[in-house]
């Protein structure tokens, strides 16, 4: 039996066979945060006119914060999904955070993050990936 979960923050739908879904997630918060992670390591970069990003942050501000729990919860599923696709962290003190993606032909966008969640960080790249706005 098929059937697709949403994701009731980003109304991602994602569809399952009956026997991968875990049978011991029963509870709501659980199952937000297996479809997060599943969306994260689903993500593909490279593919289309993206060449590089470059997330830039501050280790302490508390504007930074979103963008820290994206890096220390989504950072390595990410890469593991795109190991040959450069993403570069730059840690500064007391700068504000932004991503910078690169585009072929030297075409470069950038999105202040301040203040951005750890979704609305994962939300930016995926942005930025499939149609280079936000």
């Amino acid at each position: 039996m098929n059937f697709i979960l949403v994701d009731n923050r980003t109304k991602e739908g994602i569809h399952y066979n009956s026997d991968e879904f875990p049978i011991g997630l029963r509870n709501q918060w659980y199952l937000s945060i297996y479809i997060y992670r599943r969306m994260t390591s689903a993500l593909k970069l490279g593919a289309g006119l993206l060449r590089e990003l470059r997330i830039h942050l501050c280790q302490k501000s508390t504007g930074s914060l979103g963008v820290r729990q994206f890096i220390e919860n989504d950072y390595v599923p990410l890469k593991k999904a795109n190991r040959d696709f450069p993403i570069l962290i730059r840690e500064c003190s007391g700068i504000t955070p932004r991503i910078f993606a690169r585009y072929a032909k030297g075409v470069e966008k950038s999105v202040s993050l301040e203040g951005a969640s750890r979704e609305k960080v994962l939300s930016v790249v995926k942005d930025l990936a499939r149609n280079g706005t936000v």
